[in-house]
């Protein structure tokens, strides 16, 4: 039987958002399948994701085929939605302008690509100067072949990164406009100039169940840091939770800054030196508090 090649769009890992049960979504079995080559334009081409196969049909990973075409995949979570830009409408502008930021997928795990209309222009008069930080959005971006763990906020509808947590990708953010968070005064950059920094390389962008921990490789260091200060405790009768958002190696080796979140939205940040014990098991001490303003006055906020 003569199989029929389908160059058809399909989710691949990169669109993975979580288990839908109550969505009325089919469970099918199907298969990857490594052996099969694409060839662009009569060129072979080697995917990271290979096609899938089902009942005599072939699946393409929509994220890296839109890359290979020139066209732009956005991940649009409220309509679950695959939008697609062809190159020509890239070119030519047309779609309206930049493409809104990318909304957190409410699973952990789950993932969302913005899409690079890379001959438009942000007008940055209408970047604000400075933030309040608003719900807190813990990514592992993807980029290049490698991985790098992001700490994002939501502002007034849009989305900012931050500014640190992106310069060991080594893009040029010279030409960015820098926007100031109020509480903690960290740098951030807003998703609409990011999509342009990346250009046509666009990064694959997963939710993380864990703190950003940016600066610190070792694997007994992680764990034991990713293990301080998230905890419940009761207060006014009711439990109440303090979250890890982010860890920042500082320059004194063992030593760290932690970002944390009360559930009221309230934050705090510590400083502590790790100690070895003589087991081999890690303790702590903490040698400062962050100064942070939490009484920072945002209109409209």
């Amino acid at each position: 039987m003569k199989k029929a090649l389908w160059l058809t769009a399909a989710f691949s890992l990169a669109f993975t958002t979580g288990v839908f049960a109550d969505d009325g979504l089919k469970q099918v079995t199907a298969y990857l399948r490594p052996d099969f080559q694409l060839i662009v334009d009569g060129k072979p081409t080697a995917l990271k994701d290979p096609p899938l196969s089902y009942e005599n049909d072939s699946y393409l990973p929509v994220r890296e085929l839109g890359t290979l075409l020139g066209a732009g995949i956005e991940w649009q979570e409220g309509t679950k939605s695959i939008v697609v830009t062809s190159k020509s409408n890239q070119a030519s502008g047309s779609g309206g302008g930049v493409s809104s930021p990318p909304e957190p997928v409410g699973t952990s795990g789950g993932s969302v690509v913005p899409s690079a209309p890379s001959t438009i222009t942000i007008d940055k008069s209408k970047i604000p100067d400075t933030i309040l930080l608003g719900t807190m959005v813990r990514y592992k971006v993807t980029y290049m072949g490698k991985t790098y763990p992001v700490l994002a906020t939501q502002y007034r509808g849009s989305l900012f990164l931050l500014a640190n947590d992106l310069q060991p990708m080594g893009m040029g953010l010279a030409d960015v406009k820098l926007t100031q968070d109020k509480i903690t005064k960290d740098m951030y950059i807003s998703i609409d100039q990011m999509k342009l920094v990346w250009g046509s390389v666009q990064p694959k962008m997963e939710l993380l169940d864990e703190p950003v921990v940016v600066g610190e490789t070792n694997p007994d260091k992680l764990k034991y840091l990713k293990s301080l200060f998230s905890y419940n405790y009761v207060s006014g009768g009711k439990v109440a939770t303090l979250t890890v958002q982010h860890i920042k190696a500082l320059t004194k080796p063992d030593e760290y800054e932690f970002l944390c979140e009360y559930s009221n939205h309230q934050f705090i940040g510590y400083q502590i030196r790790l100690l070895r014990n003589s087991d081999g098991t890690w303790t702590y001490s903490t040698t400062g508090t962050l100064n942070l303003d939490n009484n920072a006055i945002d209109d409209n906020y």
